[in-house]
């Protein structure tokens, strides 16, 4: 027999990081990070509306406390359609859809009227109130509500 030599392709690199992802430039009252939003535990709950199971969270004291808030965050954007956006801790490829993360790794954007649209992972710093989601299986966990881009903090990422 005849042995023939194949190459493998060379593995997926590892999602891009934006360089300021770990060492966010927002800084004062109001300022939460992906680190913040993990006080929460989640269990499977039957939801009869959909005849399902769903994740429920049990959000921790540090998260009640932020509820209704005005806070500010950055994080890689995620159109899902053309007008919803989900800001998340990763990019597209590392995302919770993808099953890399979990869902308090993701925030949905209720942004004001006028936003600009928005290409998948560009990295945005939004101000917004806080919002705790718990049973509205068609809404994320957390919510941004009236979420507007911070343009002078996107500009010093850039």
């Amino acid at each position: 027999y005849e042995v023939e030599e194949i190459s493998l392709p060379d593995p997926e690199p590892e999602p891009e990081v934006h360089p300021e992802r770990r060492k966010s430039k927002l800084k004062g009252k109001g300022v939460i990070t992906w680190k913040t939003l993990e006080d929460v535990d989640f269990s499977e709950k039957y939801y009869e509306e959909v005849d399902g199971y769903f994740w429920a969270p049990t959000f921790g004291e540090s998260l009640f406390a932020l509820e209704g808030q005005k806070v500010r965050i950055s994080g890689y954007v995620i159109p899902i359609d053309a007008d919803v956006y989900v800001l998340s801790a990763n990019t597209f490829a590392a995302c919770f859809f993808c099953g890399q993360a979990g869902p308090e790794t993701i925030m949905e954007l209720q942004l004001k009227p006028g936003h600009k649209r928005y290409m998948t992972d560009e990295w945005v710093s939004f101000e917004g109130i806080f919002r705790l989601n718990e049973d509205d299986i068609d809404h994320l966990n957390y919510i941004l509500e009236g979420a507007v881009e911070i343009d002078e903090l996107v500009r010093s990422l850039q």
